[in-house]
């Protein structure tokens, strides 16, 4: 067994940490070149993981595993591509491109979790991770608050924000930037009941004043975030947070010391009760107005509706994973306007794309994977109990809040979620053996930086050959299924704007728009658009 590589000790932590501040800030990484270049830098951490460590599958982490099982599925809803009300006797795709983005992305989420849990056999790497998850946290809230300031609805100054979006900061929907920061909220717990030391023990004067300096910055930190949260009016993540939170206080009832057992019980149990007090007293919190549900309650119950009646129609293959936004618009209800992009709920998106199998999956990678790391906690046999225990609130929170929002279809938020999960399924005490590397270990390096770049340059949606497919996807359903027409030329119609944006001159799209919008009978603007595709490609034929 040789020596750990000094210079590569680093780079995976380094690489977690990069991920779990710069990603967020890239728009979210709902931008099609963010979701490159995050799909890359999981590939990147995890080849310097593999260097580090070496590979034995049978070292492999459950959620690991899982994600890989439900990216095989991905693979075998491929092979056949059927509308979503054409009838299926096993597992297809509505939308092929779609997919294909999914079965990347869950791929790079597998190899993601794998390197953190590898990079988590040391506290110290825990701590630093943690810190960098929390900055990011703080300086999303802030760049959210900045703008809440201001009169500009560009996102830092460039990116126009369109249709009736509620953005903060980076992401484009305030409750998504809210969930993020629920998680940095509870890791800033952590962190600060981490830096707690015994009573009665002595400190240095260099010790007393890193104390202080530490405590101030946390301390900052979380009241940014608790601005940052309460100018996003994101009831369902403040709710998640307080619930996560009450959750680890009770795990860790049977582990603590006997003089702490009351007040966690009673710190749980007031939370809860706070909670369920506010809403009764403030009826919006709970999503009722003027006796019935509010506009973005009844939105949400409608879209679950629809999604319900697909879960019937194809409970156990699904629609395709990430091809929810092609499948919707036949179960769109006439009231509900413009197109629906997500289910508005993680948990039943999942069922829906993945069916049985696939819902099956995610669950059990994801309570299996809290339920081993929450044992072990309960029982005192985790790492830097306090700041564990912060990362199983924010885990358990994030988990709450996917009931009714969709922040797990955020890749930026995803990835912070799983390096936060690997935090809880760690076992840091463990020692980390070194193989001794073959010969081939160069070659494996360089062909899997290959891959990365392979992957960071596949199309992805918003590029002009995927838009082109989603577009003609689109079209195709419109002339299928004439009921949902006006809705899926619409949602071509963006796709066209989207690809568009990218490629100004491609006639394919071009060509698509323009018959978007006939469809759209707006006649005029189609014949132009699609004579301008003719004079910059003459020889373009549809």
């Amino acid at each position: 067994m040789n020596k750990r590589p000094r210079v590569f000790a680093p780079v995976p932590a380094f690489g977690l940490a990069v991920i779990g501040v710069v990603a967020p800030l890239l728009f979210g990484s709902v931008e099609p070149w963010a979701m490159r270049w995050l799909a890359a830098a999981c590939g990147a951490v995890a080849v310097a993981g593999a260097w580090r460590w070496g590979v034995r599958w049978r070292a492999l982490p459950l959620f690991s595993v899982v994600a890989l099982a439900l990216a095989g599925l991905g693979l075998v809803q491929l092979r056949t591509v059927r509308g979503p009300l054409e009838p299926v006797f096993g597992p297809a795709t509505a939308c092929a491109w779609a997919t294909r983005t999914a079965i990347v992305l869950w791929v790079g989420r597998a190899l993601l979790f794998w390197t953190a849990v590898r990079v988590f056999g040391s506290r110290t790497a825990i701590r630093r991770v943690a810190w960098a998850l929390f900055v990011g946290g703080v300086l999303v809230a802030g760049v959210g608050l900045a703008q809440k300031s201001s009169v500009s609805r560009t996102i830092y100054g460039v990116r126009p924000i369109t249709g009736d979006r509620a953005p903060f900061g980076p992401y484009y929907n305030r409750d998504h930037a809210a969930g993020l920061m629920a998680m940095a909220v509870a890791l800033g717990l952590g962190l600060a009941l981490d830096r707690r030391r015994p009573a009665g023990g002595r400190r240095t004067p260099g010790e007393a004043a890193e104390d202080t300096a530490t405590w101030a910055v946390l301390a900052c930190g979380l009241a940014v975030l608790g601005a940052g949260l309460w100018a996003t009016y994101s009831r369902g993540a403040c709710g998640s947070l307080v619930l996560g939170l009450a959750a680890v206080c009770l795990l860790a009832v049977p582990g603590a010391a006997s003089r702490d057992r009351p007040l966690l019980i009673a710190g749980a149990a007031g939370g809860v009760a706070a909670l369920i007090l506010l809403a009764v007293a403030f009826p919006w919190l709970a999503g009722r107005e003027g006796g019935g549900w509010d506009a973005s309650m009844q939105g949400r119950l409608a879209i679950w509706s629809g999604a319900r009646a697909m879960l019937a129609d194809r409970t156990w293959w699904g629609f395709g994973l990430g091809a929810f936004r092609h499948s919707f618009p036949p179960y769109q209800a006439a009231g509900l306007a413009g197109t629906v992009g997500h289910a508005h709920s993680d948990w039943l998106e999942i069922a829906v794309d993945g069916g049985l199998p696939g819902f099956t999956l995610v669950a059990f990678g994801i309570l299996g994977t809290l339920a081993g790391g929450l044992g072990r906690w309960g029982r005192g046999g985790a790492g830097p109990r306090a700041l564990t225990g912060g990362a199983a609130a924010a885990a358990v929170a994030f988990c709450v809040h996917g009931i009714a929002e969709n922040s797990f279809q955020i890749p930026a938020s995803a990835a912070v979620f799983l390096v936060i999960l690997a935090m809880v399924a760690a076992r840091p005490a463990a020692p980390v053996p070194v193989p001794a590397r073959p010969w081939w270990a160069w070659p494996l390096a360089l062909a899997a930086l290959v891959l990365c770049e392979a992957v960071a340059v596949t199309p992805l949606p918003g590029s002009p050959r995927e838009a082109r497919e989603a577009c003609a996807t689109s079209l195709h359903l419109a002339v299928v299924h004439p009921a949902a027409g006006r809705l899926l030329a619409m949602g071509a119609l963006e796709e066209a704007a989207a690809g568009l944006a990218e490629t100004p001159e491609d006639p394919a799209l071009l060509d698509a728009a323009g018959e978007a919008l006939d469809r759209l009978h707006s006649l005029a603007d189609a014949r132009a658009v699609q004579a301008r595709a003719r004079r910059l490609c003459p020889w373009w034929r549809p």
